[in-house]
Parts: C-alpha cells; structure tokens; sequence
C-alpha cells in the first residue's frame, strides 16, 4: 500500500489530544477529532480506508451541535497522496491510519470544516493539534479561515518532536491556538504538505466562542 516502504520497526509512540484547553464549560464549545483509522477489512483481509464524509473517528467523541464535522483532501497528483495503513505488527503505535504524501514537491493536503456558533458579538478561538511525521525536509503549513476574505490569526503555535525508533522521519506533535471575530458559522483548518514525503496520524480540532473585548477608552 501507498507509503509504507517508509517504515522499519521500531517502538514507535504516537498519542493525539494532549493537554486541550479546558474549554468543555464554554456554551458554544466543540470538540471533534480524527484519528484516519481504517474502516474495516474486505474479502482479501485488505484493510479498508475511511469513507466520504469522513467524520471524527478519535476519542474523545465528537461534540458538536451545530453540525457534522468532516475533512477533504485535495492534490496536485492525487496518484502521490493518499490514506495509508500500517500494520498490526509494528509495536507500539497507538493508530495504525494515516494519510501520506509521496513528496513530489507539489501541495497536497487536508480542509477540515467546523461548523460553529455564528454571532456578530462573540469571537471564536480554535485550538489545532496534529501528529505529523517530517521527512528529508517536507514543510507542513496550516492555515485557518472563515472565507477568503476572513482569515483567523494565529496566537500560539507549539512544536514537540515525538520520541520515536521508527525509520519514517521525525514525528511532531504541534499545536496551534487561532482565534477570529466576529464568530463565523463555519471554520476550515487547512494542512497542507509540500517537498517531500510526510505523513499526518491525528488531528483534533476544539472551538469556543468569546465576548469580544471592548477597545480601550480613549
């Protein structure tokens, strides 16, 4: 299957959803993650990928009242990005679906979609965590948006590397927080890979909505 020439054994672990924000008590809070595990297995035993829409799979379940969450993916060359599964017997990994990239030096990616609550008098904050493995050079970028022309904006980002025995690069887990106002109805995470071969393993995404600070008196 697509990618796994990538991995040797190795004790290898991976774990998504560490230390989120305490943000369940918020009114308007949501939480939603992704865990790209496999679905199922056909006749053959072949492991089976996540199907459309694909909805959160990780824990903790998803909370979210105003809507399904899902993910797409997109390529230059679809035939260099694709879902991929690791065996059973490679120890020590928590998850055993990802998605990968070939690295063909051209974008390719996920667009997760986050319905919200909508008001002109609240702001949202999103707080973004991904497991990622950098291999010879491969950048991730994310960005987050309501539409075009309303962009979030980045507070806080935080690089760990994973302390991994695996022969797939070097594993990271990074979060983000981003926050935007007014609050909009729908939220996009995008992540996106470039210039070589990577791999994402988790995603959570959780949002709140909070009064907007009022401007200094002048």
């Amino acid at each position: 299957m697509l990618l796994t020439v990538l991995f040797i054994s190795g004790n290898v672990a991976l774990a998504g959803y560490i230390n989120p924000p305490d943000w369940s008590g918020n009114p308007y809070y949501t939480h939603q993650s992704w865990d790209f595990n496999e679905t199922g297995k056909d006749e053959k035993g072949k492991p089976l990928p996540p199907q459309e829409p694909f909805l959160p799979d990780g824990k903790p379940s998803m909370v979210n009242p105003y809507g399904k969450p899902d993910y797409t993916f997109y390529a230059a060359n679809k035939k260099y990005f694709d879902w991929t599964y690791i065996p059973m017997r490679m120890k020590g990994w928590a998850r055993h679906g990802m998605w990968g990239s070939m690295g063909t030096g051209v974008p390719a990616g996920l667009i997760f979609v986050i319905p919200n609550h909508k008001s002109p008098k609240l702001k949202t904050e999103l707080w973004l965590q991904y497991v990622i493995s950098q291999y010879g050079g491969t950048v991730f970028t994310t960005t987050v948006y309501a539409d075009k022309e309303n962009q979030f904006t980045m507070i806080s980002r935080d690089k760990k590397e994973i302390n991994s025995g695996g022969g797939s690069g070097t594993w990271y887990r990074i979060t983000e927080i981003w926050e935007v106002s007014p609050a909009p109805p729908v939220a996009y995470a995008k992540i996106e890979f470039s210039k070589n071969m990577g791999l994402i393993d988790h995603v959570s995404i959780d949002t709140r909505c909070i009064t907007i600070p009022s401007p200094p008196a002048g």
